[in-house]
C-alpha cells in the first residue's frame, strides 16, 4: 500500500487544474453540484481500485455520474437514516422537556403527555384558573 499514492495521484493527470475548477464550480449548484461530485467520487474511487494510471475521470458524462452520484446520496443516506432518527429524538425530548417543565408547578407531574414532537400545547390538559 502505497499511502504517497493517495496523496499525489490527482497530479498525474495533465489535466487535474481543470478537472478541480470544475469541481469548484459544481460545489455552487446547490443539489445537483452536490450530487454529480458524488457520482465523480465515487468513479475516481472505482479508477483508483482499478489502479488505473490516470485515475481521474473526465468530465464527459454527466448523465452517468448524475445517475452514480443519486445512488451514492441514497446509500449514504440510508446509513446516516439511524443517526438522523437519534438525533431528532433527542432533540424532540430536549423540546419536549422544556415545554413540560414551563407548566404550572415546575415539574414533570403536571405534565401528562409524554415528550414528543407529535404533543402540542393547545391540546394537553392544563388546570383551570378557579381550582385551588
Amino acid at each position: 500500500m502505497d499511502i504517497g499514492r493517495a496523496f499525489s495521484f490527482v497530479f498525474d493527470d495533465e489535466q487535474w487544474v481543470t478537472s478541480i475548477l470544475i469541481m469548484g464550480l459544481l460545489i455552487l449548484v446547490p443539489i445537483l453540484g452536490s450530487i454529480l461530485l458524488i457520482g465523480y467520487m465515487l468513479e475516481t474511487a472505482r479508477n483508483v481500485a482499478m489502479n488505473s494510471p490516470r485515475p481521474l475521470p473526465k468530465w464527459d458524462n454527466f448523465g452517468d455520474k448524475l445517475s452514480l452520484g443519486f445512488a451514492g446520496f441514497v446509500i449514504s443516506l440510508v446509513y446516516a437514516l439511524p443517526i438522523i432518527v437519534l438525533a431528532g429524538l433527542v432533540v424532540c425530548a430536549a423540546v419536549g422537556r422544556r415545554w413540560c417543565l414551563g407548566q404550572r408547578g415546575g415539574g414533570w407531574g403536571r405534565c401528562w403527555v409524554a415528550p414528543s414532537c407529535a404533543s402540542s400545547r393547545s391540546s394537553s390538559w392544563r388546570p383551570s384558573s378557579s381550582s385551588r
